[in-house]
């Protein structure tokens, strides 16, 4: 009997210790992936709630830098159901009147931010690769797929060694430290269908 509970204990403890290396510490981030997950649902309460998160919150920019469409990915004439999160995080940065410090974009490579996140959306079965520049120091990338669906999405980030995490929703938690500026990376959809999904960084510039 009392082996039995040792053992139940020890499966216990096991369970909650995964649980918990699948939290995101940082709470800034963890506040970016809750509203990007609440725009899953994206009804006009929900719209509206989102909005006023973020335009509440001032650590954060889109992260335009992901650059143009790619062939693997989905146009928007294609009417795939989306999260409509870039649309939102244009108005925000336009109606804060946000001036970029780098270029005619206000995006990710500005010092002064270090969390960004931008909505983009993969053709079934498809990769595409995404190079962000101005990133130092420990990086967490994390993925929120449109689908609540584990699996849906996998990264691979060249020259780094990572660590990976996958929530039950299929959420993708990348961490690693950058050895140069610029960071690259491959994210592939899994889900068996277009799908929609959410990139977000935390770009610490700390070793």
């Amino acid at each position: 009997m009392r082996k039995c509970i040792v053992l139940a204990l020890g499966l216990l403890l096991s369970i909650v210790g995964s649980a918990q290396s699948l939290k995101i510490e940082d709470k800034e981030l963890a506040s970016l992936v809750k509203v990007s997950k609440m725009l899953r649902n994206p009804s006009k309460a929900n719209y509206n709630k989102a909005k006023q998160l973020l335009k509440a919150d001032e650590k954060w920019t889109p992260m335009n830098e992901t650059g143009d469409l790619q062939a693997n990915e989905c146009k928007a004439s294609e009417k795939t159901s989306s999260f409509k999160l870039n649309r939102l995080l244009n108005s925000i940065a336009k109606e804060k009147k946000r001036v970029s410090t780098t270029g005619t974009m206000l995006n990710g490579e500005d010092s002064r931010y270090h969390y960004s996140l931008y909505e983009r959306s993969l053709k079934k079965g498809k990769s595409a690769t995404y190079q962000l520049r101005n990133r130092s120091g420990q990086q967490t990338l994390v993925l929120v797929p449109f689908v609540k669906k584990k699996g849906s999405l996998s990264i691979f980030v060249d020259g780094e060694k990572t660590n990976i995490t996958e929530e039950e929703d299929g959420t993708v938690i990348c961490t690693f430290n950058a050895t140069g500026k610029e960071i690259s990376f491959t994210v592939t959809n899994k889900s068996g269908a277009a799908l929609p999904f959410v990139i977000l960084n935390h770009n610490s510039r700390k070793e």
